[in-house]
């Protein structure tokens, strides 16, 4: 499966004319539909109301970097389950550099492969982070942003089923670049009740069980991005054990009101709540 070759596409930059221009019409436009003069300078004066603006124009706009033509594709075929670059960045709050997006510019899956998974797979980008950095970075940005997002995304430390924050599957990120992954957010058919070893066996070839790591970011970035909550009513298997009690370790997310968090089970004990999910390996070639 080749991959497709980005087209280049100019950006053409207003002359100080233009701009100028444009400028007055914009403001022309708002007091004509009765925005006050004060509007401006509020702009100017209040950080917060910047950034309500920015948000709210980004929501109505889908505003953000210019997606590559491989990109495009890609986000017409994958709709809302597309979280591409303007999304990690508004979302997660981090800033990708010129090197990483340019990493990113071509989407490492076929058209076939993605119309396939259209209905029943999350194209996104992986930052890497580990489960401790992400509640972390998250904790701090809701100090910023005051929005308590945070209680929703997680389940309080008193109320979770064990501490894993000791955990090496929770205290190490990923060692590659920001990376696209394309991952199923319905569990595999017929992979709940089964214990883990016939559970591999529903992997094909090309596709992995993913990282308790990967599965929990994916759960954080598309609830910030749709509103989705996955998993609120099972659970799903990763590929991490956690050695000390020799269980495999589960990702559950939204179940009962509550946020995302980790819990453990033998894996030789079917499960009705415990499925997998996978992620289609990318072409590399």
């Amino acid at each position: 499966m080749g991959r497709r070759q980005p087209v280049d596409e100019p950006v053409l930059q207003p002359t100080l004319d233009q701009l100028l221009a444009r400028q007055a019409k914009f403001a022309g436009s708002l007091r004509t539909a009765g925005m006050p003069d004060r509007f401006y300078q509020l702009i100017i004066d209040d950080k917060e109301f910047r950034e309500q603006l920015v948000s709210l124009t980004q929501d109505r706009l889908e505003w953000g970097l210019p997606e590559t033509s491989s990109q495009r594709f890609a986000h017409h075929i994958m709709g809302k389950h597309f979280l591409g670059v303007p999304k990690v960045e508004r979302h997660l709050g981090v800033t990708l550099s010129d090197e990483v997006i340019k990493g990113l510019a071509l989407i490492p899956y076929s058209d076939q492969e993605l119309r396939e998974c259209a209905k029943t797979h999350v194209l996104w980008i992986d930052m890497g982070m580990s489960i401790v950095a992400l509640e972390y970075h998250m904790w701090l940005r809701e100090q910023e942003l005051r929005k308590g997002t945070y209680e929703k995304l997680f389940v309080h430390e008193r109320l979770r089923e064990f501490r894993y924050h000791e955990k090496p599957y929770a205290k190490h990120g990923s060692a590659t670049e920001p990376r696209w992954r394309l991952t199923r957010y319905i569990p595999v058919e017929n992979s709940l009740n089964h214990p883990w070893e016939e559970q591999c066996q529903l992997v094909a070839p090309h596709e992995e069980i993913p990282s308790a790591r990967e599965i929990f970011n994916l759960c954080t970035l598309l609830f910030l991005s749709t509103g989705e909550r996955i998993f609120e009513d099972i659970g799903v298997r990763t590929s991490d054990l956690d050695v000390d009690t020799k269980q495999r370790v589960n990702v559950i997310g939204f179940t009962e009101g509550f946020g995302i968090e980790l819990t453990r089970s033998e894996e030789n004990v079917p499960r009705k709540d415990l499925g997998i999910v996978t992620t289609v390996k990318p072409d590399i070639s």
